[in-house]
């Protein structure tokens, strides 16, 4: 074997219309003695921010080749060096300034070295490094023929480039890069190949330069529009893909024994009203009648008729949903450190083998966005200034971290890259630029997002349907002796589609819907359907390994996250949703699960407008804090009257119309019927509303009634009095309105003393 490097006899520049071309022409001597000829070529455009190259040789003796590389990049010669500020090889690498590639840090020794790796696992065809204002890189197209035959050159990446041992940064693609026989790290093939004589071997790439940004993460936005996003046809419609999930909910998951629900095989079953707000939903949507009545029937004996955020907003009691916001956000701002920030040892438990994925006090962006989602949700949701300014304190610590990781670390070492934190970090960014408009809250909301892409599969491979749109969790290992590289962790995905479907209301710079189908289409191909071995009809693996194109193990989820997915992309939101309006001196929070089209505050006619979309025939409940109860009230050109008492559990069917204000929590509460598909709200007469922390009788501090309320819980119809001059400090008002009902007051145990 003996290494042969190309050297032009003549170059041919050529400058004209625009476009730069540089020619190299020559032939390399074979061990033979034979000259192949080879061309290389540089091709650069007015305003482009890539250079274009082809590398062709063509054999005229038959002999054999262990590689042919073309181009080779070594980023950081002569300026930068061996620094950067970050690095990206989607799929395999997500490298901070101090970090370097192929190591066993979060990955574990004999599982590091990933020089070279099987083509299967590159998410993204493109390398990068930035570092002193500039982004250099390679990108490629991986089902170019590059015999006219086979697909798929190979990578090498080293950052810094160790290998070498020189003081830059290196980056090539080769050939023959056969699959059948591929083996890692070796950077040739495993046995000599024989072209055949006249057939030509084509290479092509671009070298990514673009000056003025050190953000690595332009290099994936280029990508996309350089190259597109790929084909992926469903294999379902969506109608027929929320019936299969609904199916697989019913009949996958229910446990009649235990009266609930499996969120994953082998788990305990439970009754969470966020899994049934979804199925019925989901039933209601796939229009299989059957599968509906079995939904309602499983709902109805598992005794779950309200509760969380999503089903008290459809049909529960609104100001619930609300409560359920705010015990989330008190509860992660627990601990926060003044700088903002929360710790390994805050966010995940310490005990046994987990205690070795990092340092009590190690910080990640995961381990702050964490904390900072439901927050955020809460601050978006309310205007709750506590909940702002920690949420924002806590968004300001994390733009010093350039690199997700740290949101999956119950079982990841911390400083693996890992999807879920750029999921996350989306949400809550975007949650900021909600609340405030500052575009910089906008910027990394995008950053985060362009960040997540590394881990989605961009391309498709012939053989393997669910690869557009499989999306890889994590970069790294579970405690550090399982390796994740080439392995779709698809609910790690749709966690990330979601908040694509969110940031595309805001930001058109790349198509953030379209990425979030693929990710969706991708599950549905992973799902399980009749005939599946395992029988679990309407589950979805854990984990597809792409490599062998198979389940990476039996164990599947439910699929709740598939279901969010299906319903932004038929116009609904994924969950609830959160929007805000300003004109001062109105500052308007509205919380719903229909869709806001629109939401707009007239200051100056003191009245706010929405238009909603949702289910024509179906009702949904909304909630608006910032405003004062309504002169009036219409919705699709009608007079809505005000409730006398929120009504107790309706159908999601329920024509009943009404609006109520909540005197305890300073929110406004309607529920509303869609005739059509859409309706115009509008609120009249309202006036500003400050915030005002909410009393609640678990909120009041502990004794009996001369020191407080701690414990007591009251059903809807029941107020806290606070300036009942026969208490010390609060008294229990109980009201029943409506005699087919009952309001009850329980309490904790507590000792009262005689007297």
């Amino acid at each position: 074997m003996r290494e042969v490097r190309l050297f032009a006899a003549r170059v041919e520049p050529r400058n004209e219309g625009g476009e730069a071309e540089l020619v190299f022409r020559g032939a390399v001597m074979t061990p033979k003695g034979a000259r192949w000829p080879f061309v290389a070529k540089f091709g650069l455009r007015a305003g482009a921010n890539f250079i274009e190259t082809v590398v062709e040789v063509t054999p005229k003796t038959k002999e054999p080749l262990w590689a042919l590389y073309g181009p080779l990049v070594c980023a950081g010669e002569g300026s930068f060096g061996s620094r950067k500020r970050s690095a990206v090889f989607p799929g395999l690498e997500f490298l901070t300034s101090e970090e370097v590639s192929s190591d066993d840090r979060g990955v574990g020794w004999g599982l590091h070295e990933r020089w070279v790796p099987h083509p299967y696992k590159v998410t993204v065809p493109v390398m990068a490094v930035a570092g002193e204002g500039a982004v250099v890189g390679l990108m490629w197209d991986p089902l170019q023929k590059w015999d006219g035959v086979h697909q798929v050159p190979a990578a090498r990446f080293a950052s810094p480039n160790r290998p070498q041992r020189q003081a830059n940064h290196y980056m090539a693609l080769f050939v023959p890069s056969l699959l059948e026989n591929f083996q890692e790290n070796l950077g040739r093939a495993v046995k000599p190949w024989v072209a055949p004589v006249g057939a030509t071997l084509r290479l092509c790439a671009d070298i990514v330069a673009m000056g003025e940004t050190d953000d690595v993460t332009r290099a994936l936005e280029l990508w996309v529009k350089r190259y597109g996003l790929p084909p992926s046809e469903a294999p379902r419609t969506w109608r027929e893909e929320l019936a299969l999930c609904a199916q697989g909910i019913v009949q996958t998951g229910w446990d009649a024994d235990e009266k609930g629900w499996v969120a994953a095989i082998g788990w305990r079953p439970g009754r969470e009203a966020h899994l049934a707000d979804r199925l019925l939903l989901a039933a209601t949507l796939g229009e299989d009648k059957a599968i509906l009545a079995e939904a309602q029937r499983q709902i109805l004996e598992a005794g779950v008729s309200g509760g969380g955020v999503e089903m008290n907003l459809r049909y529960g009691n609104p100001m619930a949903a609300v409560d359920t916001l705010r015990q989330a956000a008190y509860g992660a701002m627990q601990g926060q450190h003044p700088e903002g920030f929360w710790t390994f040892s805050q966010t995940y438990s310490m005990e046994g083998e987990k205690a070795t994925l990092a340092a009590p006090e190690d910080v990640e962006l995961g381990t702050c966005v964490n904390r900072l989602a439901p927050i955020m949700a809460y601050a978006l949701a309310t205007g709750d200034p506590k909940a702002v300014e920690a949420g924002l304190r806590g968004l300001e610590y994390c733009t010093r971290f350039v690199k997700p990781a740290g949101a999956e670390s119950w079982e990841v070492p911390l400083v693996c890259p890992n999807l879920r934190a750029a999921a996350l970090a989306v949400e809550c960014y975007l949650a900021a630029y909600q609340l405030t408009r500052q575009e910089r809250y906008l910027d990394l909301a995008r950053y985060w997002a362009r960040a997540g892409l590394a881990f989605i599969y961009l391309w498709a491979a012939p053989d393997r349907p669910a690869m557009p749109g499989a999306s890889i969790s994590v970069m790294g290992t579970t405690f550090y002796t399982h390796p994740w590289f080439g392995a779709a962790v698809q609910w790690v995905g749709l966690a990330y589609a979601d908040a694509l479907q969110k940031l595309a209301r805001w930001d058109e710079s790349l198509p953030w819907r379209r990425v979030a189908e693929l990710i969706t289409v991708s599950a549905m191909h992973q799902q399980k359907t009749a005939g599946a071995p395992c029988g679990h009809v309407g589950f979805y693996p854990d984990s597809y390994d792409l490599v062998r194109g198979a389940d990476y193990y039996e164990w599947c989820l439910s699929p709740l996250g598939i279901i969010n997915n299906v319903l932004g992309l038929v116009g609904l939101p994924t969950t609830y949703q959160i929007e805000t309006a300003v004109d001062e001196p109105l500052r308007v929070h509205l919380s719903t699960v229909a869709a806001v089209r629109e939401l707009r505050a007239d200051g100056a006619r003191a009245a706010v407008t929405a238009r909603l979309g949702y289910l024509p025939e179906m009702s949904a409940n909304v909630v608006v804090f910032g405003v004062s109860a309504p002169e009036s009230v219409r919705w699709e050109g009608r007079n809505v009257a005000a409730f006398e008492y929120w009504p107790s559990q309706t159908a999601m069917d329920d024509a009943r119309e009404g609006w109520y204000f909540d005197r305890q929590r300073q929110c406004l509460a309607l529920r509303l019927f869609w005739q059509a598909s859409e309706g115009e709200l509008v609120l009249h007469g309202v006036q500003p509303l400050p915030y005002k922390p909410p009393v609640l009788p678990t909120e009041i501090v502990n004794g009996g009634f001369e020191a407080g309320l701690d414990g007591w819980q009251v059903e809807p119809g029941g107020e806290l009095d606070t300036h009942n001059p026969h208490s010390g400090q609060a008294a229990l008002a109980l009201a029943c309105p409506d005699p087919a009902h009952e309001v009850q007051a329980t309490s904790t145990p507590m000792r009262v003393e005689a007297g």
